[in-house]
C-alpha cells in the first residue's frame, strides 16, 4: 500500500511517500481503508522524536498519523460493533508505537473505532478524534463549567476551537487569545471576549479566571498562576514532565489544580461530541486539504502555525 513514512526523526522534510507493508488484522482489531486523515501537532512531534516510549525510538520505518475516517475492510473475530463496508472514524495506535493513519489503510484497536453517525461526512469525522477528545477531557476535569470564566490561548487551533465551543456549550464565559485575523472566527463560534496575541501579555489582562486553558503552550505555570482564581484550574495539552513547570517546587506548591488535557479514550467523550455534531452545536473547521502524497508539505504548514482549525490528508 501507499503510505507516508519516515526512517529517522526530524523536521517534516524527512517524510517520504511510497510502498509500505499491508496491515494485518488481529482478533480485537479493525482494518480500515482510509479516505481522509487529519494532522495534529502530536503527529509532527512524533516525527521529530517526541512523545514516543523509549523502547520504540529505534524502530524504523514508521507511519505517522493519529486521526482517520474511512471504510472498514476487515474485522477480527472479537469485533462485533462494526463490519466490512461500514463508514467509521477513529484513532490509530501511533501514540504507542503502532502504525499510523497517514496511509491508504490502517489497523487499530476496536475500542477506538466508531461508526460515523448518519448525516456526518468522512472528511468531517476525520478531523474530530484527537482534537475534540483532548478539549473535552481537559474541560471535564474542571468540574461544573456553568458560570465559570475561562481564558483560552491558541483559541483558533485544532484543540482551541473545540475547547471554545465545548466551554460555551457547558455554560462558561470564555475569553480567547488568538491571532488578529482569526478574531472574527472565534467570535462567531461563541467567544465572549477576544484578544490579539501579538498585542496581549498575560499581565495586561489584569484579572483572574477560574480556568486557564493553554491550547497554544507552553505557558509556564508560574506565569499563568497569577491569573487563576484560588482553587481554579490550569489546563495544558503538554505532558507533566514538560517545561511548563520551572521547578519541582513550583509544581508541588502551585495554587491551581493542574489538568493534563491529553488524549483519553472514553465512550462519554465520543458520544458527547457526536451528539453536539448531530445537533449542529459543534462546528468542524477544515482549512486546508492535501493529497496523501503531499504530506510533508501539509506537516510543514501545520507546524508553521497560523492556520485555523484542521488540515486533512485525502487518499
Amino acid at each position: 500500500m501507499q503510505a507516508v513514512y519516515f526512517e529517522k526523526f526530524g523536521s517534516p522534510d524527512v517524510l517520504k511517500f511510497g510502498e509500505m507493508p499491508e496491515p494485518t488484522c488481529g482478533a480485537s482489531q479493525v482494518v480500515v481503508e482510509v479516505k481522509a486523515a487529519s494532522i495534529n501537532p502530536v503527529d509532527y512531534k512524533i516525527v521529530e522524536g517526541e512523545g514516543l516510549p523509549l523502547p520504540l525510538f529505534g524502530k524504523f520505518p514508521r507511519i505517522p498519523g493519529s486521526d482517520f475516517a474511512g471504510v472498514v475492510l476487515k474485522t477480527g473475530s472479537g469485533v462485533t460493533h462494526v463490519k466490512p463496508g461500514d463508514e467509521v472514524y477513529g484513532i490509530s495506535t501511533s501514540f504507542f508505537g503502532g502504525p499510523g493513519s497517514h496511509a491508504q489503510r490502517v489497523v487499530t484497536n476496536k475500542r477506538v473505532v466508531r461508526k460515523i453517525p448518519a448525516g456526518l461526512t468522512i472528511e468531517t469525522m476525520s478531523a474530530i478524534p484527537v482534537g475534540a477528545l483532548t478539549a473535552f477531557n481537559g474541560l471535564r476535569q474542571c468540574g461544573e463549567l456553568k458560570g465559570k470564566t475561562v481564558l483560552l490561548t491558541g483559541a483558533s487551533g485544532g484543540v482551541g476551537l473545540f475547547a471554545l465551543q465545548l466551554a460555551k456549550y457547558f455554560g462558561a464565559h470564555v475569553t480567547t487569545i488568538c491571532s488578529a485575523k482569526n478574531v472574527p472566527l472565534v467570535r462567531r463560534l461563541g467567544a465572549d471576549e477576544t484578544r490579539d496575541y501579538a498585542t496581549t501579555t498575560l499581565t495586561s489582562l489584569n484579572r483572574k479566571f477560574d480556568i486557564f486553558f493553554d491550547a497554544y503552550g507552553p505557558t509556564p505555570l508560574s506565569d499563568a498562576a497569577p491569573l487563576i482564581e484560588r482553587g481554579g484550574y490550569y489546563v495544558t495539552t503538554l505532558p507533566r514532565g514538560s517545561k511548563i513547570f520551572k521547578s519541582f517546587f513550583g509544581f508541588i506548591f502551585s495554587n491551581p489544580h493542574v489538568v493534563m488535557a491529553n488524549l483519553s479514550i472514553s465512550k462519554t467523550g465520543f458520544e458527547t461530541i457526536e451528539k453536539l455534531l448531530a445537533e449542529k452545536k459543534l462546528e468542524v473547521l477544515i482549512s486546508k486539504k492535501y493529497p496523501l502524497s503531499a504530506a510533508a508539505e501539509a506537516y510543514a504548514a501545520l507546524k508553521s502555525g497560523g492556520i485555523p482549525g484542521k488540515i486533512i490528508l485525502t487518499t
